[in-house]
């Protein structure tokens, strides 16, 4: 196993003056990133909102996404890269990549963590949605920063939903989680809102040191949806820029990709299928499909949706910078219920129809269901996902027109609201929380009654086409086109 030496890694505590004397708050940031792009992509977003919110802080990020060397970072942050592994069965993972068995790449990454914390000596560390990390891999970190750096804050960001109440809870018990809370954690951030799930009442959460901010937009801030592209913002719905009636448009994403290949072949069929029933209808009353299979989808797949595609009429591309904005060109959207792509359709989309996965774990249903509850969007349950029930959910949403509207939004300030703590909580970060009457912390998880589903109409504001304007990771996109693998677009030649 890597054994580090000690005195070069270790700095000393006088570190900490030299550090107040730069005026720098340094935030380490662990994401364990075992599968796709949701962890990394909302790592990021938290990266950036607490760069802009409090200049003074640089921010390390420890994630182990092959793909996060090639994501641009945030002003003031930097990577380190673990080693990347990879579910292998229900919770058995492997090397993604290293032909090594995994109790050494398990012991190389907790190696890298602790050693990583130990010489950056942390005022915050924030820890992504795995409380003990990746098969308590920063186990030895939290008892490190606990003894030798007692004045670092360590807070735990959760999604809304994790898995199954009953299922979450067996587990936390069975691996002493709930001591953890108690023994490690200042905070926990949940990305969420308790009017949609309450996860302190679900997963036994302290309620002592647990608050709801609100879901993360990918703006960085509430954002009302339009369904229009700001170029189109002005426009009737369902007309071009000449007047003329344009055909309907409907994109088809699957988030990273790397478990979206069966969903978007049945979505695809499905969508074909509806626009050979209206061949010789109305322009208006056509189909335009745009499929984004994401950059995880391996190559053999990604040939196979390219061919099927090209047989219906249909666009394929791997990746797209600006999905978000695509989503609010759209008049419907197909995807899975991942968090970020829920954040996504809830900051930018007019319509959606969900198909959610179901396994390994039942949290994208308990998701979906719960938003449609509050009528913003149509689920197709296990069993009724076939191409004939997706051609029949999506003819009936594009013809009932738009559903997610600002009405029936749930809370989507989750970024500000999460610096809003950070700033309660560590002193050093120099920022105040903004409202000038915040309540207290933990008063925030008092759930306010929901508001009455409102299944369709709702016209769009002014100042929610306009807010949009940032895309959904900022920074220079002929660098980030470029230096993603596989893009389609943009490279420099």
């Amino acid at each position: 196993m890597f054994e580090p030496k000690s005195e070069l890694l270790t700095v000393p505590r006088a570190d900490r003056t030299e550090t107040a004397a730069h005026d720098s708050v340094r935030v380490l940031m662990y994401s364990h990133d075992t599968y796709g792009l949701g962890h990394l992509t909302r790592t990021l977003r938290i990266a950036r909102a607490i760069r802009e919110r409090f200049p003074n802080a640089a921010t390390l990020i420890l994630s182990g996404s092959p793909v996060a060397p090639y994501m641009p970072l945030p002003p003031g942050a930097d990577l380190v890269k673990l080693p990347s592994v990879q579910k292998s069965g229900a919770n058995e993972y492997r090397a993604r990549d290293l032909d090594v068995d995994f109790k050494r790449i398990k012991a190389m990454r907790r190696e890298v963590i602790r050693s990583t914390a130990e010489a950056f000596r942390p005022d915050l560390f924030l820890v992504d949605n795995v409380p003990a990390g990746m098969k308590g891999e920063i186990l030895p970190t939290l008892e490190m920063l606990r003894t030798e750096c007692p004045e670092t804050k360590i807070v735990l960001d959760l999604r809304d939903i994790l898995d199954e109440s009953e299922l979450i809870r067996a587990n936390w018990q069975e691996h002493g989680t709930y001591e953890l809370f108690e023994k490690y954690y200042d905070r926990i951030l949940v990305f969420g809102d308790p009017n949609v799930f309450d996860a302190v009442e679900a997963y036994g959460l302290p309620a002592d040191r647990t608050v709801h901010v609100g879901y993360v937009s990918p703006n960085g801030h509430h954002v009302a949806p339009s369904g229009t592209t700001i170029e189109s913002a002005a426009l009737p719905n369902g007309t071009g820029s000449n007047g003329a009636k344009r055909p309907r448009k409907v994109l088809l994403t699957a988030g990273g990709g790397g478990d979206g290949y069966e969903f978007l072949s049945d979505a695809l069929q499905g969508l074909c299928q509806l626009a050979r029933t209206q061949i010789s209808a109305p322009a208006e009353s056509l189909l335009e499909v745009e499929v984004v299979t994401g950059p995880l989808m391996n190559e053999a797949d990604r040939k196979s949706l390219s061919e099927l595609a090209q047989s219906c009429g249909a666009s394929l591309l791997e990746f797209v910078p600006d999905l978000p904005q695509r989503m609010a060109g759209a008049d419907l959207v197909v995807a899975m219920a991942g968090y970020n792509t829920c954040c996504e359709l809830l900051s930018h989309a007019r319509a959606a129809l969900l198909l959610p996965r179901v396994a390994p774990r039942l949290e994208q249903l308990i998701r979906a269901r719960a938003l449609e509850d509050r009528g913003l969007w149509k689920v197709l349950p296990p069993g009724r996902t076939s191409s004939l029930d997706i051609a029949l959910a999506a003819a009936e949403i594009l013809r009932d027109g738009p559903t997610i509207t600002e009405e029936n939004l749930p809370a989507m300030d989750g970024l500000a609201r999460m610096t809003d703590e950070l700033a309660l909580l560590c002193s050093g970060l120099g920022g105040r929380p903004r409202g000038s009457e915040l309540v207290t912390s933990i008063k925030r998880n008092k759930k306010t009654p929901a508001r009455p589903p409102k299944r369709s109409g709702g016209e769009t504001t002014a100042s929610g086409i306009f807010s949009r304007a940032t895309e959904v990771l900022r920074g220079p996109r002929e660098a980030f086109m470029w230096y993603w693998p596989g893009a389609v677009a943009g490279a420099r030649t």
